[in-house]
């Protein structure tokens, strides 16, 4: 089997928008060979929260990080559930230095699934463009 056909492309994707706010919902859905990714994004003004995960909706990790003006790295931290080998706490880092914006990621990905990582981390550039 060729790889194109082990790797589907988005499957399905909705974007909701409220009329006259600065909030908007984004949901996409995927397939990783037989890993179902889905993704939420709720963008506003000059943040937004990033929910990534393969299973039923459960949040088991939630990071926050944002850009501080006495370092060049953003500030980051863990609010909720453990990250022992810094891999959740790095996304919500280089998601915030990317777009210059406070980041609230909650990754509930299966450890030690590098190919699934980084198909996560091509979609999500195309879904957070980097600051201006």
């Amino acid at each position: 089997m060729s790889e194109e056909n082990k790797v589907s492309q988005k499957k399905k994707s909705s974007e909701i928008k409220e009329a006259e706010g600065d909030i908007s919902v984004q949901l996409h859905s995927y397939r990783f060979l037989d890993t179902p990714v889905f993704i939420q994004l709720i963008k506003m003004k000059k943040s937004f929260y990033l929910w990534v995960g393969t299973q039923k909706p459960q949040m088991e990790h939630l990071g926050v990080s944002i850009m501080s003006n006495m370092d060049k790295l953003p500030s980051t931290t863990t609010v909720m559930g453990q990250d022992l080998d810094g891999t959740k706490s790095s996304l919500a880092q280089r998601l915030a230095k990317r777009t210059g914006m406070v980041a609230f990621v909650s990754y509930n990905i299966p450890e030690n699934r590098d190919y699934l990582e980084r198909f996560i981390q091509e979609k999500l550039a195309k879904l957070l463009p980097k600051k201006e």
